[in-house]
């Protein structure tokens, strides 16, 4: 008999867990499809948030059509019938467009920087301000490119902002991107790019400024117009458009002598030419323009030919000159059989060239 209690207790125990266990998950299930119902029948937002929806519509690079239904409904009272609305169609965005190079300045040795505008969106037209005015669809400069030009009176600042427009589109922001990648491309904090040029140093000039000289060695002094620039020079041709970056430090006047570049070994005297070009620098600026000049330095000693025939003016006028005769007087063989070379000789008493 106690057996027998013992298993009926059993079977109540289950059956009472049994019951127990179905009406919670009877009571969850109920719960959980009345907030479903409840979620899908509430009605969309009247009004878009301007931090979410309305950025997300904006954002979107391809044109879209939108058609918004709803329906009113009350506790206790039978929902209203459907409403729906005319579509509204959400035009494409242009990507905000970028700049190359993104701002700053450049180097000493050149006098601008080249601006060009870019978007992401093809077949756009862009308008741009160089005032950090935000430029609109119909004020600003058209283009896609801009070159800013350093002066030699004043260091510029130019802040320039662009847009792009499209027909059919809904114009850019104006622009914050420098390099544009997948993850930024929809981020319309707008931020300017600001451009700095810098001064122009002052050209140096030379005192003498070159010409013909009859004594060696004279002394060419340097000038900047530029307070605490630094002039380097040089007296090679192959320097002359780069001194800056194989002449030598200016420190004090540069001494010309008639054997530097000598074009000329006449008896007894010496003829140099001399191309002396300069250029300016300064930290901060812009390099000068790079000044040249030349400079013929000759050196004659008083003589006398072997036959006693002292130089004539002229002669001596021809050799201080820097020229040769080689460069005046070309000369060929005699002809007839004879091919003996010929060259072009100095007469010392008159100043003529002649064939010897």
């Amino acid at each position: 008999t106690s057996h027998v209690h013992l298993a009926l207790f059993s079977s109540c125990i289950s059956i009472f867990f049994l019951r127990s266990l179905c009406i919670y998950l009877f009571i969850c299930l109920y719960t959980f499809l009345f907030f479903f119902f409840l979620m899908i029948r509430r009605p969309p937002r009247s009004t878009l948030s301007s931090s979410s929806a309305a950025s997300d519509v904006y954002k979107r690079q391809v044109q879209e059509d939108y058609v918004i239904r709803v329906r009113g409904y009350r506790t206790g009272w039978a929902d209203s019938d459907m409403a729906t609305s005319n579509p509204y169609i959400m035009k494409a965005r242009v990507i905000t467009p970028y700049l190359l190079p993104a701002g700053g300045t450049h180097a000493a040795n050149t006098r601008y920087i080249a601006v060009t505008m870019h978007s992401l969106t093809p077949h756009v037209t862009f308008r741009y301000t160089i005032n950090d005015r935000r430029p609109t669809w119909n004020t600003g400069l058209m283009g896609n490119t801009i070159t800013l030009y350093a002066s030699p009176d004043y260091a510029g600042e130019y802040t320039i902002r662009v847009m792009a427009t499209r027909a059919g589109w809904v114009d850019s922001q104006a622009t914050h991107l420098i390099y544009p990648n997948v993850s930024s491309l929809y981020q319309y904090n707008e931020t300017a790019y600001t451009f700095n040029l810098k001064q122009i140093v002052a050209t140096p000039r030379f005192t003498p400024n070159g010409g013909v000289f009859a004594a060696s060695p004279i002394e060419v002094s340097m000038l900047s117009g530029t307070a605490g620039a630094e002039i380097t020079y040089s007296t090679s041709e192959q320097a002359a458009r780069y001194p800056s970056v194989v002449g030598t430090k200016y420190t004090e006047p540069v001494s010309l002598t008639s054997t530097m570049g000598q074009t000329s070994t006449a008896v007894a005297s010496t003829v140099g030419m001399v191309n002396l070009t300069a250029i300016a620098s300064k930290d901060g600026w812009a390099d000068s323009d790079t000044h040249a000049n030349l400079f013929t330095v000759s050196h004659l000693e008083e003589w006398s030919s072997s036959n006693g025939v002292e130089i004539s003016e002229a002669a001596e006028a021809f050799i201080r000159s820097g020229l040769k005769c080689e460069d005046v007087l070309v000369c060929v063989s005699a002809g007839d059989g004879d091919d003996t070379p010929r060259t072009a000789k100095l007469e010392l008493a008159t100043g003529d060239c002649y064939c010897e």
